[in-house]
Order: structure tokens, then C-alpha cells, then sequence
């Protein structure tokens, strides 16, 4: 689903999914796992990567690309070649929002969830996707 920038009940409705936080009422269920009986399972199978704002939480600014892409890589399990040796605070809005969104990628888990995903790309590159120069090599 895609949704419009800057809702925020859609930043809440994507947490509860990923079992961030749990529902102010009701059930929610994600591949068949209620969010907050059995979280685990939900947070195994899912992957929430914030907005540019919230890539703090998956990237570290002094560190470089490289490492902190080794890092996400070891703690999923993947392996990888290329990767910029830049710190990653030295990187542009757009640089840092596509690094964000291949370090929640790494995860390689069954659902994702992204959340304002062309936030911080020019037009051009949200139109082009959010690739557009990191090899998935």
C-alpha cells in the first residue's frame, strides 16, 4: 500500500505492524502472527526502516558506509562486496536514505515496511528508485 508523505497515523499504523508498539485497541495479525501475543514471530518476519529521520537507528553517522553496512551484515547473515568507505554523516540526504533503506534490506525478511521512503531524495531520484548508484552486488 502506498500512502501520501506525512501521515502520521500511517508512521503508527506501520509500527504496530512491526510490532514496535502495540494496538490502542482491537487484533492485528502480519503473515498470521497477532503483534502483541506473539511479537517475536512478528519481528522475526518483518522489517520496518524508517524515514531518513529515523535512519539513526540503523545506521551509525561517524562510522563509514562500509562499516556500517559490515555490521548489519553479520548480525543477518549476509555477505557483500562493494560498498562506499565514506563516514556515512558525510553523505547527502539522498545518499543517506538509500544506505538507510539497504541496511534494512539486508535483513532479508518476508515483509517490509517503509516509511516515507523517498524522504530526503530529489524528485529525479524518487522517480528513479531508491538505488540508484549502490549495487546490490
Amino acid at each position: 500500500m502506498v500512502f501520501p508523505l506525512g501521515l502520521v497515523w500511517v508512521t503508527t499504523l506501520i509500527k504496530v505492524l512491526a510490532g514496535i508498539i502495540p494496538p490502542s485497541g482491537g487484533r492485528v495479525e502480519v503473515l498470521g502472527f497477532d503483534v502483541v501475543r506473539e511479537r517475536g514471530e512478528v519481528v522475526r518476519r518483518v522489517t520496518y526502516i524508517p524515514s531518513l529521520i529515523g535512519v539513526g537507528a540503523w545506521a551509525q553517522p561517524r562510522l563509514t558506509v562500509r562499516q556500517n553496512l559490515r555490521i548489519m551484515a553479520r548480525l543477518f547473515n549476509y555477505s557483500f562486496e562493494e560498498v562506499l568507505d565514506r563516514p556515512f554523516g558525510s553523505l547527502s540526504t539522498g545518499q543517506q536514505a538509500r544506505v538507510g533503506l539497504s541496511l534494512g534490506i539486508l535483513r532479508r525478511t518476508p515483509v517490509y515496511l517503509l516509511d516515507e521512503p523517498t524522504m530526503g531524495l530529489s524528485p529525479e531520484a524518487a522517480r528513479l528508485g531508491w538505488f540508484g548508484g549502490i549495487s546490490s552486488n
